[in-house]
């Protein structure tokens, strides 16, 4: 019987091993999917904010444009 209770000790303590293992595994997955999915996160408001910047470049160059064309200057009119 002793033999028998340190088998069965060793076996829940094998288990308990395995089991711990696979639970930091899964966290490690988890927290590895987090962290991409904040770089995903960080990319598309980057992403975003150039285009912000681009449009508003775009809105300032068009609206210089109209300015110069009414003042006068016709090589900056609308064709």
């Amino acid at each position: 019987q002793a033999a028998a209770a340190r088998r069965q000790n060793e076996q829940n303590r094998a288990n308990a091993e395995a089991e711990r293992r696979a639970k930091a595994e899964r966290e490690r997955k988890i927290l590895a999917e987090q962290e991409a999915y904040r770089q995903r996160q960080a990319a598309t408001e980057a992403e975003r904010v150039r285009r912000e910047r681009e449009y508003q470049a775009a809105q300032a160059r068009w609206r210089a444009d109209v300015a110069a064309c009414k003042a006068g200057d016709r090589s900056r009119c609308a064709k």
